[in-house]
């Protein structure tokens, strides 16, 4: 039909419509009326209706992107937070172990912002100085400490409590502002960062970074940055730091060291600055030392000087010291900041909080460490529709728990855990070692403090006269029975002195054991008691010489959450033919004397049966969960201390006694999920006879978390 007839057509329907209106009675027209207006308006609102509906949709669907997207970067940040891997996955963001900002400008204490705050707040300002003063490195920060130079009159140092700061780094950052009044240095330099053991020579836990007085920075690894001589530290190839003594404002240096165990060559890089420089690298090194310490090394860290664990004057930093920020990781390289990170840190640019934008998406984020060691996470993703009319908003809270804390592998049926040994001589030279006398008949308590010492070692406590366990207590020295003996005993020609023993000079200096016919019989119940009759003075040094012995014991499973170690012998004797069995290891299987695993090592056997006479030592960490326990069965001494505090206190030269102390039940708390210091000490005293049990449900030692496995709460926020 052409266009014309249409027209027609609709004006004769129209036509026809308005005649029937026109017949209709009024009533009739008015309820016609009505409908049609129901119909009008039940279209128009159907009509918009399904544009609300499709406009509605839309916005439910940005919403849900805009929460997947929010929920992405909270998995990174989660991720980033589990694997130690902070700039890794999201690089504008960068957390330190340690952060000094050094701004309260008074006070006996300074703020540590890093991953350690939560366990570790606040470094402790010496008595007399450093002082605060407002020479700060630059206008980002308003104040500083400023040594001075007096060096070798006093210790002045700021100083953390010891924990586990850069234990097994595999790689690692130091970085912060020096302005310097004097270079003259003390012997190996003076200290601007020190978390170190103190052990000479090669094998030592930690970091030590000097400055030297031609202004060159050395660093050194399980080492002291200047010995042993022929083998010192990585020394940079140009001076870094200079000297004003003003410490005018021109003289602050900005300073960074980075360390890459993992890298073949060139894995020690140093950065210079200052105020009107941007950082540049000024050199590398090769230096190859492994990762830092080990799982157990829990030191105090100082800044400015030496730890009162490496107590010493005369290797003060002389000046001013601000913004120190130590980075690092035990899973990959990303501790190891590179220019670009390093010049953020030089600027004080580094931010906690940053955005990105994902397919149209704002997206802000933030993650900060929190008061339980763990990290509060935030992620705000907004975008408005395409009209600009309403505005899509998503908003995730999550608190995370870090890896060490979120573990959850369980070991595998037998597992190794590092011990280190002392052995000593088994000819009674040493007073407390292969005695003639008997010990206690009881288990006796109270011979050892409460609590370590900074290297962490058990102190003596010496009871007094009629205190239950007096009459035995053979431990005076107990300072030298885990210390190598060139750490503590050399040059110390002091012994203790015990009734029925009197020091001969026959045989180099051993003692005139048994003299009064004390019997050396053990199976009497107490046998002679032992009285301390005090110290005398010797001529020789080598009373507690001692040779270690670095090893790791064996854990078998013997129930589905239960691991027991064990050495074992079941009768006395002399060789050759003799000799007791020992049941060592597995359950139930008979090992011969020669798979003692001191035999061959250290002073050997020295014609007894095995190698008696020696001490052992574990230093590790455990994961606390609820219902954890630890049996011991043992001769002779054996302590143990949870988090640095005694936990099981077993003294003496005995038949082996048995005890057990649960976690939960310990007179101090602990938080489920949280890492703790595990120490153990035996001391295998007796020249004849040799047990240890250990039986527990603890996983002990820093195993890896599963991946993936994360202990998190997560809160939904707002998502409208």
């Amino acid at each position: 039909m052409n266009p014309f007839m249409q027209t027609m057509s609709r004006q004769r329907v129209a036509h026809a419509l308005w005649q029937k209106l026109r017949s209709m009675s009024g009533a009739t027209l008015l309820i016609s009326c009505v409908l049609l207006l129901v119909i009008m308006v039940v279209g128009i609102g159907m009509i918009r209706s399904s544009s609300y509906n499709q406009q509605l949709a839309a916005n439910n669907k940005k919403r849900i992107q805009a929460f997947y997207a929010t929920d992405g970067i909270i998995t990174l940040l989660s991720q980033e937070a589990v694997d130690n891997k902070a700039n890794g996955y999201l690089t504008a963001l960068m957390f330190p172990v340690v952060a000094f900002p050094f701004e309260e400008a008074g006070g006996s204490a300074t703020a540590n912002l890093g991953r350690y705050g939560a366990v570790a707040p606040a470094g402790n300002i010496t008595s007399t100085a450093p002082l605060w003063v407002s020479n700060a490195c630059d206008t980002f920060s308003h104040a500083a400490l400023d040594f001075g130079t007096v060096g070798t009159a006093a210790r002045y140092a700021i100083e953390l409590p010891p924990e586990h700061y850069l234990a097994c780094a595999k790689a690692f950052t130091i970085a912060g502002w020096l302005n310097c009044r004097d270079l003259a240095a003390g012997t190996g330099g003076n200290r601007i960062v020190h978390w170190y053991n103190g052990a000479l020579g090669t094998d030592g836990e930690g970091i030590d970074l000097v400055v030297q007085n031609d202004g060159k920075m050395r660093l050194g690894v399980n080492q002291y940055a200047h010995l042993p001589v022929g083998q010192e530290g990585a020394l940079s190839a140009s001076s870094i730091v200079t000297q004003s003594a003003s410490a005018q404002a021109t003289n602050w240096v900005f300073f960074a060291v980075t360390y890459d165990s993992s890298a073949a060559s060139n894995n020690v890089q140093w950065y210079k600055g200052s105020r009107t420089v941007t950082a540049y690298s000024v050199g590398t090194n090769t230096y190859k030392r492994g990762h830092v310490g080990s799982v157990g090394t829990s030191l105090p860290m100082a800044i400015g000087n030496f730890s009162s664990v490496t107590d010493s004057t005369g290797r003060m930093f002389k000046g001013i010291i601000d913004n120190i920020r130590i980075y690092a990781s035990t899973k990959d390289t990303a501790g190891e900041l590179n220019l670009t990170d390093i010049i953020k840190v030089q600027r004080n640019t580094v931010d906690e909080t940053d955005t990105c934008t994902l397919a149209g998406y704002n997206v802000e984020y933030s993650m900060v460490p929190s008061n339980d060691g763990g990290f509060d996470m935030l992620a705000y993703t907004s975008r408005p529709d395409d009209a600009g009319l309403y505005k899509v908003r998503s908003l995730l809270k999550q608190h995370i728990v870090p890896a060490v804390d979120a573990q959850s592998l369980t070991p595998p049926d037998t597992y190794y855990i590092p011990v280190t040994y002392y052995d000593f001589h088994e000819n009674q030279s040493c007073p407390e070692f292969s005695p003639c006398y008997a010990g206690p008949p009881q288990d006796t308590r109270g011979w050892v403090q409460d609590t370590l010492d900074a290297q962490r070692k058990p102190i003596v406590k010496i009871l007094k006269a009629g205190v239950p366990g007096q009459k035995y207590q053979t431990n005076y020295y107990i300072k030298y029975w885990f210390r190598p003996w060139a750490e503590g005993a050399q040059g110390d020609y002091t012994a203790p002195r015990y009734d029925h023993y009197d020091y001969g000079s026959s045989f180099g200096g051993v003692w005139d054991y048994c003299n009064i016919g004390c019997g050396c019989n053990w199976t009497a119940p107490g046998g002679p008691e032992v009285y301390f009759l005090g110290y005398k003075t010797l001529t020789w040094d080598t009373a507690y010489k001692n040779v270690v012995i670095k090893d790791s014991i064996r854990l078998v499973k013997i129930h589905p959450d239960t691991f027991q170690y064990r050495l074992w012998t079941d009768t006395w004797g002399t060789p050759p033919s003799d000799c007791w069995k020992w049941d060592w290891g597995d359950a139930g299987a008979t090992k011969a004397p020669s798979l003692h695993p001191l035999n061959s090592k250290g002073y050997g056997k020295e014609g007894q049966c095995a190698n008696y006479v020696f001490t052992m030592e574990v230093k590790t960490v455990f994961v606390k969960k609820p219902g954890q326990y630890l049996y011991i069965n043992a001769d002779d001494d054996f302590y143990a201390f949870v988090n640095r505090r005694l936990a099981y206190d077993h003294g003496g030269i005995q038949h082996p006694l048995s005890g057990r102390f649960n976690i939960d039940s310990l007179p101090f708390t602990l938080d489920n999920y949280k890492a703790y210091d595990l120490d153990l000490f035996w001391a295998q005293r007796a020249a004849t006879g040799c047990q240890i049990l250990i039986k527990t449900n603890i996983v002990i030692g820093a195993l890896p978390p599963i991946p993936g496995m994360r202990t998190w709460k997560r809160d939904y926020g707002n998502l409208d």
